[in-house]
This record gives C-alpha cells, sequence and structure tokens, in this order.
C-alpha cells in the first residue's frame, strides 16, 4: 500500500462559509475530494482502499481519526493533516501515510470609503476622477471593479480612479 502527495499542497482555502462566527480563521472543507491523490494508481484495486484523516500527530499516535472528513473544521492555519491509506479489511493491516498542509485566509475585511466627487472643467472638459482605495495588496488579492453593477474591464488593481459618475 502507499500514499501518494496530493496535486496541490499546500490546500489554500477562504473562510467564507456558515461556521460561526464568520472570518475567524476556520472554515468547512471536504478533505475526501483529495482520496483519489492519496489512493493513487496501484496495484491494489482502489475499492479495497480508503482513506483515514488525522487532524495532528498526537491524533495519528492516538489512533483518533477526524469523525467525518466531509464536514472537517481546521483548528489552526496551516495546519498539518495526516492522511492514512488503508486497506477496507482490517485483517490485513498494511497502510501508508502521507502528510499535507491546509491553510485558511481570513477574508479581507473593507472599510468603508467616504463618498467622493468627480470633477468636469466645463471648459476643457477634462474629467478629475476620484481615487478609491482599498488598501489591499493587489499581490494578495483578485480585484474586480464594478459600476452600476457592470464588471469595469481591465479594472483588477487595489485602486481604481472613477471618472463617471455612479455607484462603485
Amino acid at each position: 500500500v502507499f500514499a501518494f502527495d496530493i496535486k496541490t499542497s499546500p490546500l489554500i482555502y477562504c473562510d467564507d462559509n456558515d461556521v460561526v462566527p464568520v472570518n475567524d480563521g476556520f472554515t468547512r472543507i471536504d478533505l475526501t475530494v483529495n482520496d483519489a491523490d492519496i489512493i493513487g494508481t496501484q496495484n491494489i484495486p482502489a475499492n479495497q482502499l480508503r482513506v483515514v484523516y488525522f487532524a495532528s500527530e498526537q491524533d495519528f499516535l492516538n489512533n483518533r481519526p477526524i469523525a467525518d472528513p466531509t464536514q472537517f473544521i481546521n483548528t489552526s492555519s496551516p495546519q498539518t493533516i495526516i492522511a492514512v491509506v488503508r486497506y477496507i479489511n482490517p485483517a490485513l493491516f498494511c497502510e501508508a501515510n502521507v502528510q499535507f498542509q491546509v491553510i485558511v485566509h481570513k477574508r479581507p475585511e473593507l472599510l468603508p470609503i467616504a463618498g467622493g466627487y468627480i470633477c468636469e472643467d466645463l471648459n476643457s472638459k477634462e474629467v478629475t476622477g476620484f481615487l478609491i482605495d482599498t488598501r489591499l495588496d493587489s499581490k494578495l488579492y483578485n480585484f474586480i471593479w464594478r459600476l452600476n453593477g457592470g464588471i469595469i474591464a481591465g479594472a483588477n488593481l487595489s485602486y481604481y480612479n472613477a471618472k463617471t459618475p455612479g455607484t462603485y
């Protein structure tokens, strides 16, 4: 029996689900979506193997698996998970394990931006825009700016210089 590394490691999630309170760094994760990667291709049929998950090395050493790996809630971030591939038949005791990390990021919290003004020079028709700045790092977050609900093409930075009246 072998245990293979998952294709995407670490597993990165955003705290955006129903775990209360929201945005506390904890989220519900279905670890079983990794079963196929962890079992991989072996000489033993996959239907004779199962993956058991442990939330820590201490849980692994004490043989306390995660009760429902489809509803796992992380207890820290990053958190090392141990996945063990075992025969379904307990009489055939043979297993292998692999570790991977789960990282849960908090959602960015945007502070309200005070309303601004867009000015147009009546003579030259030159528009002075209003700079809307999230003060978040464009390398860490993806941005989609909208004007009156519609996506603004090419506006993907942490700030936007608004030159058209409306709701952004």
